[in-house]
């Protein structure tokens, strides 16, 4: 069985060979591609926030929760807040957004 460990590296590395055009990601968060979104945030954010955004793992705040706006989701990705990480150096600012549109899907 492949180990998770691999496949994320391996999700992560295919990334880094391509560019944001070459991705699909749009800077209009109405046509983003979710199924990449879903790619990078199944990489990089379900460890903590669980595949469904309630997992709350080392304090993970529940997504489904969040009563936060679009910008302030890309700000927290990006720069991080507590013990979340900051992701500006490992993703895009087209990749940032593409997942914050992503997580707002998680919002009732």
């Amino acid at each position: 069985m492949v180990s998770r460990y691999v496949i994320v590296g391996l999700v992560l590395l295919l990334g880094a060979c391509s560019s944001s055009d070459e991705q699909g990601i749009s800077k209009d968060p109405k046509e983003v591609d979710l199924v990449k979104a879903e790619t990078v945030f199944r990489s990089m954010c379900a460890i903590c926030h669980g595949d469904d955004g309630k997992l709350g793992l080392a304090g993970a705040k529940d997504l489904s929760q969040s009563e936060l706006e679009l910008n302030e989701i890309k700000a927290i990705i990006k720069y991080g807040k507590g013990k979340m990480t900051p992701f500006a150096d490992r993703l895009s600012d087209e990749e940032i957004e593409m997942l914050a549109v992503y997580i707002e899907k998680f919002k009732p």
